[in-house]
């Protein structure tokens, strides 16, 4: 599949998954594209059907899911105004919509993940409570990340169809493996974006998302029985790789809408 990002970032029409551009290595696996990586760990073919999608809805991401433990606001979510320059927003706006793109691609995970388990009960204890708990929250994220982009004024890109290996609704090893592949890549995401975004109220809100996709990945690792944290500090990750790791997920091209000043 292609994916053509907002204006301000290069084009991928000529990338093959794992590459920008046919040079950049996948950061998410090491210089291996994301599809090589799957064959490693056994997690077989990709799959669009049958489709497993539940409506995120069921998994409370409502006004109330979007309320910090304190009872205030997202930080940024509600704050936010269009204070900078046309240019800006619109960077920002293009900046928002390649985040949209990950989280509608982990929230689908997510999703199909518990559709799975409630047919077949493939997950056990904590894993099927972390499941759920992953579908909320990222359910919540596009929600959160779509109403800061009509805020800004600009439009939420649309879901795309995704697909994902067929172990993944079968092995809870398989499903937590591609959960840390997703999230890692999310984190990198936020945080290699973060000097690009000019709206303050924005920046507050994507380091309220990054660091709740930071606890997920820590969450999926102990789950694994790997550590925790593998690293004293993150590593960041452009936009352009980020997408370009989500591009073996999604099953046909997608453009990512320019913002409006």
């Amino acid at each position: 599949m292609k994916i053509r990002l907002a204006q301000n970032t290069p084009a991928m029409d000529n990338a093959t998954p794992g590459t920008m551009n046919g040079t950049m290595p996948n950061a998410m696996s090491g210089g291996m594209t994301t599809e090589s990586r799957m064959n490693m760990m056994g997690l077989g073919p990709m799959i669009a059907s049958p489709n497993l999608n539940a409506p995120v809805e069921q998994f409370g991401a409502t006004q109330a899911s979007m309320m910090r433990a304190s009872g205030g606001p997202i930080p940024g979510l509600r704050e936010a105004k269009p204070t900078t320059s046309a240019q800006g927003i619109t960077n920002d706006i293009a900046i928002l919509n390649s985040a949209l793109v990950l989280e509608h691609l982990e929230a689908e995970f997510y999703a199909r993940v518990v559709a799975a388990d409630q047919a077949r009960s493939f997950l056990q204890g904590r894993q099927r409570n972390a499941a759920v708990t992953l579908a909320r929250d990222e359910a919540a994220h596009v929600l959160n990340v779509s109403e800061m982009i009509v805020k800004l004024g600009g439009a939420p890109i649309e879901k795309p169809p995704f697909q994902f290996p067929a172990n993944v609704f079968l092995s809870p090893i398989a499903f937590l493996q591609l959960a840390v592949e997703l999230e890692e890549n999310g984190v990198g995401a936020y945080l290699g974006a973060a000097p690009m975004v000019a709206n303050k109220d924005v920046l507050n809100f994507a380091a309220s998302i990054y660091g709740i996709e930071a606890r997920h990945t820590g969450l999926i690792r102990f789950l694994l029985g790997d550590q925790i944290a593998p690293r004293p500090l993150e590593q960041p990750r452009t936009i352009e790789e980020a997408v370009a790791n989500a591009a073996p997920f999604i099953v046909k091209d997608i453009v990512m809408p320019a913002g409006t000043g």
